[in-house]
């Protein structure tokens, strides 16, 4: 690895660690969080040079792009055990969605015979108490043997459909967890007791104007509304953070 390929990496100090540990080029490549701090030109050195390195690379990382570039094998640590997946993040994704199906579905089952079953030991509780305890001494006979045959068997069907209940009360069916989303209410000063949107809040969080950025940026006008989102990129080196810091002495942004 020549000093011409190490350049672009070690613009920042995670990229020129990287790039040490690729120069030695170990069997095992332990890398954690790898792509923060790198810009677009680091991390595509990196994935080519994880893509060429003949050792094995264990990565603990939330890119899920860098993930399903580079990811072969997919090990999952949840409940106290670690799962492993195949064909990469998609196939984890893939296989994680049909399990959940899977979860979904035997819940669903579970909630329905339960349901079952409680209204079958109810019905038959019910056509129980509508058989006679005594019969009286006119009804000794064929009837009386029928009435007696009804009852031992409601009484069978009422213990058994009990004896489920409990069975699957006692192993429930957990339904998966619900996805993760990240889908706050946030209130604002446009926003009524309802969640009504108000005139004020058509108008937008942002406006302003002549924006400058030292000599590195200068916008005639920037508007942002309440719920935009602005992504600054560029370079390591290019100013980013700057342009998203608080001004020094003064904490207000640029």
């Amino acid at each position: 690895m020549d000093s011409e390929s190490l350049r672009g990496p070690a613009r920042s100090e995670g990229g020129a660690a990287l790039a040490g540990a690729l120069a030695g080029r170990p069997e095992l490549l332990l890398l954690d969080e790898p792509t923060n701090d790198l810009d677009d030109q680091a991390l595509e050195w990196l994935e080519g040079q994880l893509r060429a390195h003949n050792g094995t690379v264990l990565a603990v990382t939330h890119d899920r792009v860098f993930l399903e570039r580079l990811t072969a094998t997919v090990l999952e640590a949840e409940a106290g055990k670690v799962t492993r997946y195949g064909d990469g993040y998609v196939g984890y994704r893939t296989a994680k969605a049909a399990e959940r199906r899977r979860r979904l579905q035997e819940h669903e089952e579970w909630r329905s015979e339960l349901a079952r079953n409680e209204r079958l030991a109810a019905g038959q509780a019910a056509r129980l108490d509508a058989i006679p305890r005594k019969a009286p001494p006119a009804n000794f006979g064929h009837g009386g043997f029928r009435a007696r045959g009804r009852a031992h068997g409601a009484m069978a069907r009422v213990r058994n459909a009990r004896e489920r209940v409990e069975r699957l009360t006692a192993n429930p069916v957990a339904p998966p967890p619900d996805p993760l989303a990240f889908t706050p209410r946030m209130g604002t000063a446009g926003t009524g007791a309802e969640g009504t949107v108000t005139d004020s809040a058509r108008l937008p969080a942002i406006h302003l104007s002549d924006v400058r950025v030292g000599d590195r940026l200068r916008l005639g006008f920037l508007t942002l509304g309440r719920r935009g989102r602005l992504l600054v990129t560029g370079p390591n080196g290019a100013g980013r953070r700057p342009a998203s810091s608080p001004r020094p002495g003064q904490g207000q942004p640029w």
